[in-house]
């Protein structure tokens, strides 16, 4: 159950409120050794992937626990704004994640796997629900493949009473439409995370989902002739001490942090000497070296020719790490502050994040987070300020739809915000 009782900060509230967050720059680097916490992808080699079985590991060495891992570096730091709640929830939320509206920006949801209050989508410009029934548990991911059912979704979600389950959200309506996928309960039953990316060759979309014995089962999802879907058998990928994932569809790979303190990469559709399909073994490849492997949550956000991970630790700080998506590179630190009658974000649940147009002031992208307590309020901020503290503003846009679907012109007016473009501010 989603109790609503809606804040927006709105005119001249938002528009100061949003400024002062610009104007923040705190801390620097010039500590900074060249001793960096963060291991770029080009000084590790990637797995090989030859002959002699179906599933790549990592380096063995990377087993031993985050023992070895060096310190981190003092990180650029800032802060960025509350600037909307859409509500509270009664029960524990299990998985969140953010729908992009294929046409209208700001008609964008926020989807929670409640528990037994169902699979909830609470939409951005008015925050109504929708619901399916069931026990979702387990993580929530979301997609946009290139398949023949055109600008449609694919959203993975887990439920307690039938296995696994997959939606779409209708533009229209706004409500869930349910997809049958053959073959999916052949994954491990009651999945800590699940994670879904779109693919462009012969299957749609890669699964993986974390399981209770910490092992990633890994999976792609196929269009067949007659336009029915189904699930090719689950393979185990040796990624050691899994604990949470998010897609890249820029990059066609699940990205994965370790116990062992370790962000990895898990992608399949290797080229192949004879011409023949692309080869559907998973290979891994580690992108860089944490400074803590005590990981809460990790999500992307991908813009034109860039992309960050976005990573929380556990603890009372809430604090969220930025990381190149391309070379693995440290570029700071924020919190999510309170503005005006909101308050901010502490003792971190959950949290999602998507780079792309979400109308108004998400035009730079979006964060959604769930606090620890005991209210279990959906608040939204901007991601804007921390592009501009880390340089990366100028970017275009990269909506994840436009990826792998064809483009279509998206109305990002009319969200109930007075607050002129971030460009100007």
């Amino acid at each position: 159950m989603v109790n609503f009782s809606r804040r927006r900060l709105t005119g001249t509230a938002a528009l100061l409120a949003l400024l002062a967050a610009c104007s923040q720059q705190q801390g620097g680097r010039e500590n900074q050794t060249d001793e960096s916490a963060v291991e770029r992808r080009d000084d590790v080699a990637v797995e090989d992937r030859s002959d002699e079985g179906p599933i790549q590991s990592l380096d063995r060495d990377d087993e031993a626990g985050d023992g070895g891992a060096t310190p981190a570096p003092e990180e650029m730091r800032t802060d960025i704004p509350v600037t909307d709640e859409l509500g509270s929830f009664a029960s524990e939320v299990h998985g969140l994640a953010l729908w992009a509206h294929p046409t209208v920006a700001y008609q964008g949801a926020v989807l929670a796997a409640n528990g037994d209050a169902g699979l909830i989508a609470i939409d951005f410009e008015k925050g109504n629900p929708d619901a399916v029934e069931g026990t979702f548990v387990g993580g929530l991911a979301v997609t946009y493949p290139d398949w023949t059912r055109g600008d449609e979704s694919l959203i993975a979600a887990y439920d307690a009473d039938s296995g696994y389950r997959f939606f779409d959200i209708d533009a229209e309506a706004l409500t869930f439409r349910e997809w049958e996928v053959s073959g999916a309960n052949a994954l491990p039953a009651d999945p800590l995370q699940i994670c879904v990316v779109a693919r462009g060759d012969a299957a749609i979309a890669d699964i993986a989902v974390i399981g209770q014995e910490n092992t990633i089962s890994h999976a792609s999802i196929n269009q067949n002739q007659d336009g029915s879907l189904s699930m090719s058998a689950p393979v185990t990928v040796n990624v050691p001490q899994p604990l949470a994932c998010a897609g890249d569809d820029s990059h066609g790979i699940i990205v994965i942090a370790t116990g062992t303190g370790k962000l990895v990469a898990v992608g399949t559709g290797g080229e192949t000497s004879d011409g023949s399909d692309p080869d559907d073994r998973p290979f891994v490849d580690r992108i860089a070296t944490l400074p803590s492997s005590d990981v809460n949550g990790i999500a992307t956000s991908l813009q034109s020719g860039q992309g960050q991970i976005l990573l929380s630790y556990r603890g009372e700080d809430a604090r969220f790490f930025g990381y190149d998506i391309e070379t693995g590179e440290e570029l700071g630190a924020f919190t999510v502050s309170p503005l005006s009658e909101i308050d901010g974000v502490s003792g971190l649940n959950l949290f999602a994040a998507d780079g792309g147009n979400f109308g108004g002031i998400y035009r730079k992208g979006v964060l959604a987070t769930i606090g620890g307590d005991e209210t279990r309020t959906l608040k939204l901020a901007p991601l804007s300020t921390a592009l501009r503290n880390w340089s990366l503003f100028d970017a275009d846009v990269l909506n994840r739809r436009d990826i792998t679907q064809k483009d279509e012109p998206v109305d990002d007016g009319a969200l109930d915000f007075s607050v002129p473009d971030f460009e100007d501010l």
